[in-house]
């Protein structure tokens, strides 16, 4: 069996690392989306590092994680049978055993409260957003329909739908004539409705689902454009 912070023993095994971090993580896209069902048994995470059990566990392929439908309160540490007191053992022996059982313990309590954090939160701004698609969601619909599809009327009135404070110049109609300047002005309009950017300059979740909805629409028009004119 490992030790403390080492890896598993025999193969198939499991330790407290990468894998263990995967299983906490925020759910991929390609996730197993099975889940593990309201009659599911708990994932057992064994110290010494055996594998983990359970009807929730969907095994360890490269990274290996288990579903991300597992809740916290499906998640037990149960030490290995292997890692109980031995016949024999010194008290600096059992010091170090506790401790390690601790460390493991505390661990997984703390991504198991990273993991409840990132639901809230996610509970949170889906809530969110379904209020503000009630209060301005309609008026970016039509601001949609209004341009319909045209990308020099988008880029000459995108402001109008943009959140207070934004950094974004308008530009006239009469600059946006040759493709090149619409090219350059769609540009400029990516640095402020980018929703990466948004989020990377900390904007809150009403630029963020502002520029959710119009990059697509902007981005796409512009699209259309390139291939009729360029």
């Amino acid at each position: 069996a490992g030790g403390a912070g080492g890896g598993g023993g025999g193969g198939g095994g499991m330790s407290l690392g990468d894998d263990f971090d995967a299983m906490f993580s925020a759910p991929s896209p390609h996730a197993n989306r099975g889940g593990a069902g309201a009659g599911a048994s708990a994932v057992i995470i064994d110290d010494m590092f055996g594998p983990a059990m359970g009807a929730a566990f969907s095994g360890w392929g490269g990274a290996g994680v288990i579903s991300s439908q597992v809740s916290a309160n499906e998640i037990v540490y149960q030490p290995g049978s292997d890692d109980e007191e031995q016949e024999g053992d010194t008290p600096h022996r059992k010091e170090l055993r506790r401790q390690r059982h601790q460390r493991n313990r505390d661990r997984i309590g703390g991504k198991l409260q990273e993991k409840r954090d990132r639901e809230a939160a996610a509970v949170a701004e889906q809530a969110e957003r379904q209020v503000l698609q009630d209060l301005i969601g309609a008026d970016i619909d039509d601001w949609i329909r209004t341009n319909q599809g045209n990308v020099r009327t988008m880029l000459s009135n995108l402001g109008a739908v943009l959140w207070a404070g934004h950094t974004y110049k308008s530009p006239g109609l009469n600059d946006l004539v040759s493709p090149a300047a619409v090219r350059k002005s769609y540009h400029k309009a990516l640095v402020v409705i980018h929703p990466d950017k948004v989020r990377q300059r900390g904007g809150d979740t009403s630029q963020v689902y502002i520029a959710d909805k119009v990059f697509d629409q902007v981005r796409d028009a512009f699209k259309a454009m390139e291939a009729k004119e360029l």
